[in-house]
């Protein structure tokens, strides 16, 4: 009688694909590539950004040039940031105060060419009332300390001049300093950008000495924007 033997069996059964060596390899580091942004991004410190437009008649004539600046804000932001929005002319109006989410980037985008469209009930009387304008965004800032959001702020104004509304004294240099050092306390960082006018001189002038504070033309707000944001951001 002959005997037959039988092929010899494979001490064991391949591995499913997803139990194979190079998936698991491939796996983790698609995991690391999708995880490292991530956590780069989640050390980047969050912050408050602020952009007040003057949107009086006087500066009308630059609508390009603030639509640059409302782009250049946008695009320095990160979720998680908070966004503070107003406008000003005879008096100020805040339009926004709340945290960024990436999803509202297109509609800010398409927001910044209406950028200077006056809300309705701003700019009945001439002049633009810049103290009122500060003491507004102070008040924003401090909503914000009571949520316990204690970041740094960068505070941008773009704005072409302060003139005075009618029966009103033109605005007094020392007050606008006193003003402006106190929204730079704890380390917030304040630009203002506007046309190459006698105005920017003054400003230039009374904030010589006071930290953290720059004052820009329209033709170089992305330097400066980018300045405001490297400071505010370490």
């Amino acid at each position: 009688m002959t005997l037959t033997q039988n092929p010899p069996q494979s001490s064991s059964k391949a591995k499913p694909f997803w139990q194979q060596p190079t998936t698991i390899v491939t796996g983790i580091l698609g995991l690391a590539l999708v995880a490292y942004p991530i956590f780069q991004d989640s050390k980047i410190p969050r912050i408050k950004s602020v952009l007040y437009t003057d949107v009086s008649l006087s500066d009308q004539a630059f609508t390009k040039e603030i639509q640059n600046i409302c782009h250049q804000r946008l695009e320095k932001l990160i979720e998680g940031d908070i966004r503070i929005d107003g406008k000003f002319a005879d008096r100020p109006m805040v339009l926004n105060n709340q945290e960024y989410q990436s999803k509202e980037r297109l509609n800010l985008q398409n927001g910044c060419q209406n950028i200077l469209l006056p809300p309705s009930g701003l700019g009945k009387q001439k002049g633009t009332n810049l103290i009122l304008a500060l003491e507004s965004l102070d008040l924003e800032l401090q909503k914000q300390r009571t949520l316990g959001n204690n970041e740094k702020a960068v505070i941008i104004i773009a704005i072409n001049a302060a003139e005075p509304a009618p029966n009103q004294t033109p605005i007094k240099l020392e007050t606008l300093k006193t003003k402006i050092q106190k929204l730079t306390e704890s380390n917030n960082i304040l630009v203002f950008i506007g046309p190459e006018i006698e105005w920017q001189s003054k400003l230039k002038t009374i904030l010589s000495d006071v930290k953290n504070t720059n004052v820009c033309t329209y033709s170089d707000s992305q330097s400066c924007i980018n300045w405001g944001f490297d400071q505010a951001r370490q």
